[in-house]
């Protein structure tokens, strides 16, 4: 598409999305009255309260199987606890509770009673109840606690991911509304969807003990917002609210008709002005960008991949982009990838990536057949479905060996596909002999849950983790746990921002073997690596990656 057409597709959309509002504005305020609007509340909370909010018998029946765990935290009960949080995507933790608060056994290995500690819930053997959310130490997010006390007075405890509970919570609410579960007696907030803000006065405009209350309330953000909640039966004391603004309810149908006409010509003239200058904005760093990709105006930097096991043996490198931009300098991929991957350009330069890396590396390659080179994929690229057939003809035109490339992919890049794309490119991958990291693992919130259904080979600690391992925090004990777990799924993992020879030692005794960071060299360029000396040769590589005056 060009750019007079970028453009004038621009205006029109600008003008189909002005007076369109505007038509949808008058439609719905004869449409949508305001009964009709409560209705539609009702409707709204009824679904999520049905279907929406999590599985609650998935969720019984492995509360059932978790009941064999004993206070003795037995190989056999980890095991338990852990296939516990591989069931239910949504559960990052699950802990068995003494009745003094002290976890002792847990899905991250053992015994955690030394710095976790939480309050049991008082209530009936066999009833759930929900605490939270609350902050907790191995994680930047608050975290949410299921809870099922037990006859010996211990409980089960499961650890959930607020952000992924919250995306359980659909409804259609408009700007100003949202959705929350929330403690029914004094309005405590566990999760929430959309404009959220906190109550100050409520009224009641039902019994309080009818099936679905609706309510009129006024909240800090100033907003008056009108709504309705429903219990939760299968949790006690907890209930599904929704609430929306009156203009939700109204649709503005008192001024929409009075000011349709000025009002038409200023949101048709602003949607044009800005989309114009947005799409030119946008255009002007396309169009640099692929003059960038023509031009070959980018730089590969190389980090090394060395071999813990091997007195860290040079392995590989990881390959990393730079755009050098004519004005702004070296840009990182930040800065631009995104762009590319909007555009049909990211295709194409990661091609060139993957050749020019082989080009510059070609003799390393050929006399070492177990060197690599690992090379970041973006997300909608693996989700593309003409990915394999670059990578074929990448293997044809280079004749490098599949196994002398690894890509890595971020978690981003595993869960954005809606038609299983992604999973079947790596399965591809994996036919081919082209080994599949997953990169920065841990910077989100993480969970090994769901990895084992894709085809990855390694599994990247981030450099977050690495800085922490050796000041025997929680996050110390975490890293243990995410190695342990990755080995019983059969990754390798690749120990990232390695700097300190405490933190090598630390990635040894729990038998890590490849490692990357500035302890063995910041990223060069190739003309570096050359200047260096790194040249294949009998026994090794003549780079000295310890010293920092070549880089």
């Amino acid at each position: 598409m060009t750019r007079r057409t970028r453009v004038a597709s621009a205006i029109i959309l600008a003008c189909i999305l002005g007076l369109g509002s505007i038509a949808g504005v008058v439609w719905l305020s004869y449409k949508a009255t305001y009964s009709e609007a409560k209705e539609n509340l009702v409707s709204i909370i009824s679904g999520i309260t049905r279907s929406a909010l999590f599985p609650m018998e998935h969720v019984k029946q492995s509360f059932r199987q978790a009941e064999k765990v004993t206070p003795q935290c037995t190989p056999e009960d980890i095991n338990i606890l852990r296939n516990f949080v591989f069931d239910l995507p949504y559960l990052t933790a699950a802990n068995l509770i003494a009745p003094d608060g002290q976890v002792v056994c847990s899905s991250w290995g053992g015994t955690m009673a030394s710095f976790l500690r939480f309050e049991i819930a008082h209530g009936e053997p066999g009833q759930f109840y929900l605490n939270g959310p609350t902050k907790v130490s191995w994680s930047s997010s608050p975290a949410l606690f299921l809870v099922q006390n037990r006859q010996d007075g211990y409980a089960l405890q499961a650890v959930i991911n607020p952000k992924i509970f919250s995306s359980e919570l659909i409804g259609n609410v408009g700007q100003g509304g949202f959705v929350a579960l929330i403690r029914y007696q004094d309005g405590h907030v566990y999760a929430t969807k959309g404009d959220f803000s906190k109550l100050v006065k409520r009224e009641f405009l039902d019994d309080k003990n009818a099936n679905v209350i609706r309510f009129r309330a006024t909240f800090e953000d100033n907003i008056n917002r009108e709504g309705v909640i429903m219990p939760v039966p299968e949790l006690p004391g907890v209930a599904i609210m929704v609430a929306v603004s009156e203009e939700w309810l109204l649709k503005n149908w008192r001024y929409n008709i009075l000011l349709l006409g000025g009002l038409g010509v200023i949101i048709s003239g602003l949607l044009i002005f800005i989309i114009i200058l947005t799409t030119r904005r946008s255009l002007s760093l396309e169009s640099e960008l692929r003059r960038a990709v023509k031009q070959e105006e980018f730089l590969l930097y190389y980090q090394p991949v060395v071999d813990l096991t091997r007195d860290n043996k040079l392995v590989g490198v990881e390959v990393l982009l730079r755009w050098g931009h004519p004005s702004y300098g070296f840009l990182e991929p930040s800065k631009f990838i995104s762009l590319a991957e909007e555009s049909d350009l990211i295709e194409p330069l990661t091609e060139w990536i993957i050749c020019r890396a082989i080009q510059e590396w070609r003799r390393t390659l050929q006399f070492d057949p177990e060197f690599h080179l690992a090379i970041n994929i973006a997300p909608r690229h693996m989700d593309s479905p003409h990915f394999m057939a670059m990578i074929e003809r990448v293997l044809r035109s280079t004749h490098i060996q599949p196994q002398q490339l690894i890509l890595e992919v971020v978690e981003r890049g595993l869960l954005i596909s809606d038609n299983g794309q992604v999973e079947k490119n790596l399965k591809l991958l994996k036919q081919h002999g082209i080994r599949v990291a997953l990169d920065d693992f841990g910077t989100g919130y993480s969970s090994l849950s769901y990895i084992h259904r894709f085809e990855i080979q390694f599994l990247k600690i981030d450099q977050a983790f690495t800085s922490q391992v050796t000041e025997k925090t929680a996050v110390t004990d975490l890293v243990k746990t995410i190695i342990s777990m990755a080995k019983q799924l059969n990754l390798s993992v690749v120990a990232e921002g390695v700097e300190t020879e405490e933190q090598i030692t630390f990635f040894k005794e729990q038998g890590v073997a490849w490692a990357q960071g500035y302890f063995f060299g910041k990223p060069a360029p190739i003309d570096v690596w050359r200047a260096a000396g790194q040249e294949p040769k009998q026994g090794g590589y003549a780079v000295d990656l310890y010293n920092p005056s070549i880089y």
